[in-house]
């Protein structure tokens, strides 16, 4: 009888307990392409990505409070909506439904299988973090002013009058985008 074939190594999880996205927080999701594929550099691309963010965010109860379609990733401030809100399961949801539609289109694998999360704090204001996402097209070029860029800002509000923050908001860890 031949040995049986070794598992394959397993990813470490780098998510908290499930129970930690549940519910009303707010969340800053950073979502990479396949290799980093620049897939969203097309007018047409950013727009459905967009479509299909407004339509899964309202059925999944998450507001979008800043978003950013960069050519590569895709970065979100998302709040929750009623207390069963579940993050993990919105993500899992938007990234079936846009990998499959997108597999189908171009025969191509659409993200990378993770992805960045992290739970705003109590001294973490959103509307720093928002602008963190919205400066994303300045820093890399791609826009003179944020409000410039086509694929971002908010689904649920009008633009932040008072501008970024004097002290920008990076995420806290190593793995900025």
């Amino acid at each position: 009888m031949a040995a049986p074939m070794p598992c394959p190594p397993r990813h470490k999880n780098i998510r908290l307990n499930a129970r930690n996205y549940v519910g009303s927080g707010w969340y800053f999701l950073t979502l990479c392409t396949f290799r980093r594929a620049l897939y969203f550099r097309s007018d047409q691309s950013a727009r459905w990505l967009v479509g299909i963010l407004q339509l899964g965010s309202t059925q999944q109860a998450f507001q979008v409070r800043a978003y950013c379609i960069m050519p590569d990733h895709l970065h979100l401030l998302l709040q929750g909506m009623t207390p069963n809100a579940d993050l993990l399961r919105f993500v899992g949801v938007f990234k079936h439904k846009t990998s499959f539609a997108f597999r189908a289109r171009t025969g191509k694998t659409l993200w990378q299988t993770s992805f960045y999360d992290h739970i705003l704090r109590g001294n973490e204001a959103p509307a720093d973090v928002a602008w963190y996402i919205w400066m994303n097209p300045v820093r890399a070029g791609l826009a003179e002013k944020a409000t410039d860029y086509p694929y971002s800002g908010p689904f649920c509000s009008e633009w932040t009058a008072s501008g970024p923050p004097l002290t920008p908001w990076s995420p806290p860890a190593s793995n900025r985008i």
